[in-house]
């Protein structure tokens, strides 16, 4: 949809300016301030590219709607397959976007003639592209001392040698190939999978079950309202609250957030950066005392036992399709926390984060160092400790989150500093 928004739409106005129609055009004009830009275009590319090399995706299954076990109902179109092809390519995904082009050529665009009067040759370049992908892709495997810039430099040199003809007699040679085939061949060139991809794709080990209760015992309140309580992990000690956040609550916290929210990227040094950081969802500090927020902030009181009345801000985020976190410690560790920020509050200790949104696919909370992964329902909050009793860095809290594909993530996150618990929860020596 949003390929469209900014490549075809723009397209339609000019035609509606070339004839008849010019009523339309200051009500289109006005719809264009509005569409998305390149910018928008390119993001969204990102995280389809995202999803496709997290979950271990291919152009066939994709083309088809296929999402692991869930089949979408919304096709794809021809101009869909170019455009992930020509992401794919640009970020040096050889494979990838020689399996979206092909995908394109194999598939004729429904009123061709009048799709291309009005919005260009879908297929403009792509025999080419196709050839060029294949000989990248080629000698990237037999040639692996060589450079990116030395690859494209050599295939360019190729490519200048040969005319159209050559190119299109080319590519119906590779078109003739077995796709099973051709994908055989490019599974066995895919690396080993991170511990996040293995996650995110439900290839961890089935964890023990350990118990699930009611917690009555934390604050005096849960003696009248205990809460429901799922034992995730004992060590690091890990908890997940059932139903602690309502859909009137959920609904309040987006409309205290929606208008005010900002690009959270995936790191907070932007110094000497190669490239733009990731944006990771767009987040909202909620800074100003609400009742909703006091309201909230006494549950998380009453949930983990904890004081945080010297720092009652809460986090909203909200993860978009494609949208992620690379695995990350939430207390302080490299660029992503800064020293200034703990000083007078200490180190993150606990971490609890609220599920306010509804989620049907992706969007998990993956711990590598556990081989854990946590899908949490619509109400539920998470809570975990990121410290050892004597204070110092637990490395197995290392978490990520998932590209979210279907759905949208909204969360409500706390961080629970360590000074202000420090006669609560007092510093003891570290277990073996």
């Amino acid at each position: 949809m949003l390929r469209r928004l900014y490549i075809d739409w723009p397209a339609m106005q000019k035609l509606t300016l070339e004839k008849e129609g010019t009523a339309h055009v200051k009500e289109l004009t006005k719809l264009l301030k509005d569409m998305p830009d390149k910018y928008d275009m390119q993001i969204k590319l990102k995280n389809l590219l995202r999803i496709e090399q997290t979950y271990d995706l291919n152009a066939v299954v994709m083309a088809q709607g296929k999402f692991m076990n869930s089949q979408f109902d919304t096709a794809m179109s021809v101009r869909d397959y170019v455009a992930v092809a020509n992401a794919n390519y640009e970020s040096g995904h050889y494979d990838k976007s020689m399996l979206w082009y092909r995908m394109a050529l194999e598939h004729a665009e429904p009123n061709a003639e009048a799709h291309t009067e009005l919005l260009g040759d879908a297929f403009k370049d792509t025999h080419a592209k196709l050839a060029k992908v294949y000989l990248l892709y080629s000698l990237s495997n037999s040639y692996k001392q060589l450079s990116a810039a030395q690859l494209n430099a050599s295939v360019d040199e190729l490519m200048s040698k040969a005319n159209e003809a050559d190119l299109k007699h080319y590519t119906t040679l590779l078109l003739s190939e077995d796709l099973n085939q051709m994908l055989e061949r490019v599974n066995q060139r895919k690396s080993a999978p991170s511990a996040h991809y293995l996650g995110c794709r439900g290839q961890f080990a089935t964890p023990p079950k350990l118990s699930c209760c009611y917690n009555a015992t934390t604050s005096a309140f849960l003696i009248l309202a205990p809460l429901k309580m799922e034992q995730i992990s004992l060590d690091p000690y890990m908890v997940l609250y059932h139903n602690v956040i309502s859909p009137a609550e959920s609904l309040e916290m987006q409309e205290l957030s929606i208008g005010a929210m900002s690009n959270g990227l995936s790191t907070v040094n932007l110094n000497n950066l190669t490239s733009p950081p990731d944006i990771v969802a767009r987040i909202k500090w909620l800074r100003t005392e609400s009742d909703f927020s006091q309201r909230i902030n006494q549950r998380i009181t009453d949930m983990t036992g904890f004081d945080v009345k010297e720092f009652p801000a809460l986090q909203v985020a909200n993860f978009g399709i494609g949208n992620y976190f690379m695995p990350h410690f939430d207390y302080m560790d490299g660029d992503r926390v800064h020293q200034g920020e703990i000083d007078e509050l200490g180190d993150r200790m606990g971490s609890l984060v609220f599920y306010a949104g509804n989620v049907t696919l992706g969007g998990s909370i993956v711990f590598p160092e556990l081989q854990l992964a946590v899908t949490a329902a619509r109400g539920s909050a998470l809570f975990w400790y990121n410290l050892f009793d004597d204070g110092s860095k637990d490395p197995r809290t290392l978490h990520s989150v998932c590209p979210v594909v279907r759905g949208t993530r909204w969360t409500l996150t706390k961080w629970i500093h360590a000074a202000p618990q420090m006669f609560i929860k007092p510093c003891s020596k570290k277990s073996v």
